[in-house]
């Protein structure tokens, strides 16, 4: 289970610069166990991201892929769906967010075969697709316009 966390988090390394560069309050949802949230604190996953803002399919009745995790993290955030915006990796989170309403980014970056998930993504109708955490500034930007 380390392992994993920390392949996707080194995977995604531009995250740290996503954090500190959106500007905007932030959260962050994992749809797993409370127990991997845990092991990602060890990794030393950037403080901002964790302290209390975890929300994760122990805090609502229905898992993925119903919308009650972004919801209930977008209530928890002080902001309707609707302003939200989520960045997710799979159809199954991605399927969440739409439900919920949130705008959704796919993050394709760490996909075996990046072509693929992102033609998934885009079929779902997640517009925006990125592969480098670096371009996520610049994608909520394009949301804002």
């Amino acid at each position: 289970l380390a392992a994993g966390v920390s392949v996707v988090w080194q995977a995604a390394r531009g995250g740290r610069c996503m954090w500190a560069c959106i500007g905007l309050p932030r959260r962050i949802g994992p749809h797993g166990p409370s127990r991997r949230c845990e092991v990602a604190r060890g990794l030393k996953v950037p403080v901002h991201v964790c302290d209390d803002r975890w929300t994760n399919y122990e805090d609502v009745v229905n898992g993925m892929p119903a919308p009650d995790i972004d919801m209930l993290d977008a209530k928890r955030a002080g902001f309707a769906p609707a302003r939200c915006v989520v960045v997710e990796d799979s159809v199954t989170g991605a399927t969440a967010a739409l439900a919920a309403g949130c705008h959704v980014i796919g993050f394709v970056g760490v996909a075996h075969d990046q072509a693929t998930k992102a033609k998934a993504l885009k079929e779902l109708g997640v517009k925006h697709i990125i592969n480098d955490m670096n371009l996520l500034t610049k994608t909520i930007s394009l949301l804002k316009a």
